[in-house]
């Protein structure tokens, strides 16, 4: 993965930012109603150059949005 603070885009937009890494294993900060759009519709998530996939992990007490933003504003 790259470096913490590359910034996560959607189709050249931001929606977050990687935050440490370990190996191939992150964690960021993101705009999950961007990211459940852009999963929605099979956009890809990149940090900098390099796809990534994102999950929200299991002891989180929060989920994807039922409803996401449009693909368009993701």
């Amino acid at each position: 993965l790259p470096a913490p603070g590359t910034e996560l885009t959607v189709a050249g937009r931001p929606v977050g930012t990687l935050g440490s890494t370990v190996g191939t294993t992150g964690l960021a900060i993101a705009r999950i109603d961007r990211i459940k759009a852009a999963l929605d519709v099979g956009q890809s998530i990149l940090a900098g150059e390099v796809p990534v996939t994102l999950a929200i992990p299991s002891w989180a007490k929060f989920s994807f949005p039922q409803e996401a933003v449009s693909a368009e504003e993701a």
